[in-house]
C-alpha cells in the first residue's frame, strides 16, 4: 500500500471521519425525503384545486336544479289554479275548442273516467291554454272528438261511432290513442 493509500485508510477508518460520513448521508437522505414532501404537497395542491373547481361546478348545478324546480312549481300551481277556476267559473261546465270545434260539456262527464286524458286536463296536470273567448284550446283535429264527447257522456254501450266512414273512424283512432298516450305520460 503507498503512502496516500494509507493517509486515506487512515482518515476513513478514524471516529471522526466515520461520523462526517454518517452525517453526509443521513443529509443526503433528508434531501430524499424534502424532495417526496414537496413532491407530495404538489400533488395535494393540485387536488385541492381540483376538488374546489368540482365543488363550485356542484353548486352552480345545485342553484341551476333549484330556479328549474322553482319555476315548474310555478308553472304547476299556476295550471293548478286555472283549472280550478275553470271549475268555479263554469259552474261544474267546461267549454272546449278542440281544433275550431267548439263545445260546452259538464265537468262530470269529462272526469268520469279517473286518470283519462280530460280529467287529468282539469285536475292541472297539463298547461292549460284558452282561446280568445275563454275557451279551453286543445290544437287537435275537433271532428273526432264530437265521437268522444259523446262516448263519454252516453257511454260505452249506447255510443255511436262513425258507422261506414273509414276515415273518420282512422281520425278518431288516432286521437283515442294520443289521449291515451296523454293520460298515461302524467301517472
Amino acid at each position: 500500500m503507498d503512502l496516500s493509500s494509507l493517509h486515506m485508510y487512515i482518515v476513513l477508518t478514524t471516529p471522526q471521519a466515520s461520523t462526517n460520513s454518517r452525517l453526509q448521508t443521513l443529509s443526503e437522505r433528508v434531501q430524499d425525503v424534502e424532495h417526496e414532501v414537496d413532491a407530495f404537497s404538489n400533488d395535494l395542491d393540485a387536488d385541492a384545486s381540483t376538488l374546489h373547481a368540482m365543488h363550485a361546478a356542484l353548486a352552480d348545478q345545485r342553484s341551476a336544479f333549484a330556479a328549474h324546480m322553482h319555476a315548474a312549481k310555478q308553472e304547476f300551481e299556476a295550471t293548478r289554479a286555472l283549472a280550478t277556476s275553470i271549475n268555479n267559473a263554469t259552474s261544474g261546465r267546461v267549454k272546449l275548442n278542440i281544433g275550431g270545434w267548439r263545445c260546452e260539456v259538464a265537468m262530470d262527464t269529462l272526469c268520469r273516467y279517473k286518470g283519462s286524458f280530460f280529467a287529468r286536463l282539469l285536475e292541472g296536470s297539463f298547461t292549460l291554454a284558452r282561446d280568445e273567448e275563454g275557451y279551453v284550446f286543445l290544437d287537435r283535429d275537433g271532428a273526432p272528438y264530437v265521437y268522444v264527447i259523446n262516448w263519454l257522456r252516453d257511454g260505452p254501450s249506447r255510443a255511436v261511432l262513425p258507422d261506414g266512414d273509414a276515415v273518420m273512424m282512422q281520425r278518431l283512432a288516432v286521437e283515442v290513442r294520443r289521449c291515451e298516450e296523454i293520460a298515461v305520460t302524467c301517472v
